[in-house]
């Protein structure tokens, strides 16, 4: 059992409460749902084990998601790279976890347009497929989910490693050149 020492409400909009917890700095923010679930209790009233639980869940949750959502917005993250740096920044697995499928399931983690938008910037930096494949890779992609995206891409013609392949020439070679110069070159982009 704990007592609350003190009970803060966030406003109307924001719909959430900060239960403090007596002798101690624990302090845990809730949707007023959850503190109408638990008995609205007050300063001097105490909470059982399984509201203490409940309590925590749902201010870890709270808190790895709004860290998720900090690191969205300075980049684009794969649900692996994503998850990791929740546990990183000492998130339990399972609050990491529900960040990550929170994240996916609102629409703000989409592996599938991150992919697409990766792959044609690297491909319009003249990079071949495999050199795209090893760099994605290392950003936590799936090869399976690359290859489709580079698949998709190169079927709609978005991208072109054929025409790739010339205008890398052009660039890098110049028209003097040999066959081990192109091989070199290429192998180098990673075609």
């Amino acid at each position: 059992m704990k007592e609350v020492s003190y009970v803060r409400s966030h406003g109307s909009k924001a719909q959430l409460v900060t239960v403090g917890i007596a002798l101690s700095d624990e302090k845990y923010t809730i949707s007023e749902g959850t503190y109408r679930r638990i008995g609205c209790p007050l300063s001097g009233d105490y909470l059982d084990e399984d509201d203490m639980r409940a309590i925590a869940r749902e201010d870890g949750e709270r808190r790895a998601l709004a860290r998720a959502l900090k690191i969205l917005s300075y980049a684009d993250n794969s649900e692996k790279r994503l998850y990791t740096k929740l546990m990183v920044a000492g998130f339990e697995p399972a609050y990491a976890k529900f960040a990550t499928e929170e994240c996916v399931r609102l629409g703000y983690l989409c592996e599938k347009s991150q992919l697409e938008r990766f792959t044609v910037r690297l491909a319009e930096e003249l990079w071949g497929p495999k050199k795209i494949m090893a760099r994605l890779i290392s950003r936590g992609y799936a090869r399976e989910d690359i290859g489709q995206a580079i698949e998709r891409l190169t079927d709609s013609g978005a991208i072109d490693f054929q025409q790739s392949r010339r205008k890398l020439i052009e660039k890098k070679l110049g028209d003097n050149f040999t066959a081990e110069d192109k091989h070199k070159l290429f192998k180098k982009y990673g075609y």
